[in-house]
């Protein structure tokens, strides 16, 4: 089953709502009490501290619950990848959605992804990188089990083709991340190292669509091609360190399924079975996080609810927690012009800030780190709801003025992508999902913001680090309004008036400008249609 076609519904008591797993990549969280298009059951519970050791049996249940999240989103986002392809095998997505696809969900208009699930719990592996040279936007991250962005091999880095080992820190004995070359392995054998902290993980490759015409799909597909990942014995391992049951042996579901978690129960149960093999990433945490789990009833494999819990009550001070860290000030930046970025600090790698990984792993699972993409979002901005929800009534349209082309590094493109509230792209006249960087948008005078047709074709791929200060503009208008010719590429279709919407800005190889105020960001208002 293709990345692009895996739609799960999720019902979790307090937890999930009804949330299409396929809306979760590559776009940052509201950072309201709302995500990724469901809404939080009770919030009554007693928040927790999350940083501080427990009082109570109830504290620890709530962390271990919310600690317990993202292994969820493992299990229901690639259920049907372990179910078809097993783990260690790379599953290619070789086209975009299209505005006609009604089975994708949010779906990227962007890039190609390639998706695998890791298990290092019997072998090491080697991933293939080939050389990719035409200055597109490329990434191959790894993740650990809870969604950490540990290793990024891409563009941005300048990371070399070869041959990459991919190991666990515990056997390696070496800092997690990424390391290139490696400082215990011969160069002639690999360029790099990743070392993941957790036993089991994830891959997912990104890879720019620059025109999406026969030509270039035909680059890409000769890229994913290229890409191996093989499973190869252990290259080094430390005694006494305990082998892993294999990934498929542990699924929480009947007939060894990963789908079908639907209590806070359940998760612990099937949590209780990762964590003895995945550490938390950050070593000096994880004496504390051992115990607070032992005291919620997660040892040796297994959960045993402690005397007097109640999951409800649990779910709810969970759901209070994780609202209280998406309400807090300090998790968003003030970027400008009613834009922000939220957690900034802890974006795709979040170390020991386990309620913002959890609201991250509901509603941008496998996400970035802040130095390969940032996503801005708008919560005021034009009339804009908290949730990222607006609906234009029949004599309102959006107009956003950038202010210039935004400042990105090597290999950098950038997007705005709409959806309709039923998660899809909407139909339209121009069958435009999207505007950006490669999508022809133009000056007020007509001529082309980009020249050659993406930033990286105008940069030979070395990026545009300054950016500019030639203001332009795009269009957000309902699908029935259709404007004048001199706005067609600027025109990003909304549904009909009275019919919600969000859309979602991505950066990618973004600069400090876009994070610093130096860049100023779009002003959003309302106007009345252009025809």
């Amino acid at each position: 089953m293709l990345l692009e076609t895996v739609v799960t519904t999720l019902l979790t008591s307090g937890i999930v709502n009804a949330l299409a797993i396929q809306s979760s990549i590559d776009h940052q969280t509201s950072a309201g009490p709302k995500y990724a298009g469901y809404t939080r059951q009770s919030t009554s519970g007693v928040a927790i501290d999350v940083n501080a050791f427990p009082n109570s049996t109830y504290d620890a249940s709530v962390f271990a619950l919310l600690y317990s999240i993202p292994a969820q989103y493992l299990a229901s986002f690639f259920a049907g990848i372990i179910q078809t392809y097993g783990v260690n095998y790379i599953n290619h997505n070789r086209n975009l959605a299209s505005v006609a696809d009604s089975a994708v969900i949010k779906p990227n208009v962007d890039t190609l992804y390639s998706l695998a699930v890791i298990d290092l719990s019997s072998t090491d592996l080697t991933l293939t990188v080939p050389k990719i040279s035409d200055g597109r936007f490329w990434i191959y991250p790894f993740y650990d089990l809870y969604g950490n962005d540990i290793a990024n091999i891409g563009i941005k880095n300048k990371s070399p083709p070869g041959s990459y080992l991919i190991r666990r820190v515990q056997d390696a004995q070496q800092p997690s991340g990424l390391q290139v070359p490696c400082p215990d392995q011969p160069p002639s054998q690999y360029v790099g190292c990743v070392n993941l902290p957790t036993t089991y993980g994830s891959f997912l490759q990104r890879l720019l669509v620059l025109r999406n015409d026969s030509q270039d799909l035909d680059a890409l597909h000769t890229y994913q091609n290229a890409t191996h990942l093989i499973e190869i014995p252990r290259v080094t391992q430390q005694y006494g360190y305990f082998a892993a049951p294999r990934l498929e042996t542990l699924s929480p579901g009947p007939n060894g399924s990963f789908q079908g978690i639907s209590t806070p129960q359940q998760l612990l149960e099937f949590a209780a079975k990762l964590i003895p093999y995945s550490p938390a990433e950050v070593v000096y945490d994880q004496y504390r996080v051992d115990t607070i789990l032992a005291q919620a009833g997660i040892a040796n494999g297994s959960y045993t609810p402690p005397s007097g819990i109640d999951l409800s009550e649990v779910a709810n001070g969970t759901n209070a927690t994780l609202a209280a860290a998406s309400a807090n000030p300090a998790n968003t930046d003030d970027v400008g012009n009613t834009w922000i970025v939220s957690f900034p600090r802890q974006a795709g790698d979040f170390k020991t800030a386990y309620d913002l990984r959890a609201i991250v792993a509901e509603g941008g699972y496998l996400q970035l780190t802040q130095d390969q993409a940032l996503y801005p979002q708008t919560l005021t901005g034009g009339g804009i709801t908290k949730t990222g929800n607006t609906t234009l009534a029949a004599n309102e349209s959006l107009l956003l003025t950038f202010s210039g082309k935004p400042p990105l590094t090597t290999g950098g493109f950038w997007s705005l992508t709409l959806y309709g509230l039923d998660q899809h792209l909407v139909p339209n006249p121009v069958n435009r999902g999207a505007v950006g960087d490669r999508s022809g948008l133009r000056y007020p005078n007509g001529s082309a913001v980009y020249a050659n047709g993406a930033q990286v074709l105008d940069n030979d791929g070395k990026g545009d680090p300054t950016g500019t200060t030639t203001p332009y503009q795009v269009l957000i208008q309902a699908n029935t309004t259709v404007p004048p010719k001199n706005w067609t590429y600027n025109w990003l279709p909304s549904p009909p008036p009275g019919n919600g919407f969000q859309f979602v800005l991505r950066w990618y190889s973004p600069t400090e400008a876009l994070t610093n105020g130096s860049y100023i960001y779009p002003t959003v208002e309302r106007v009345a249609p252009i025809t």
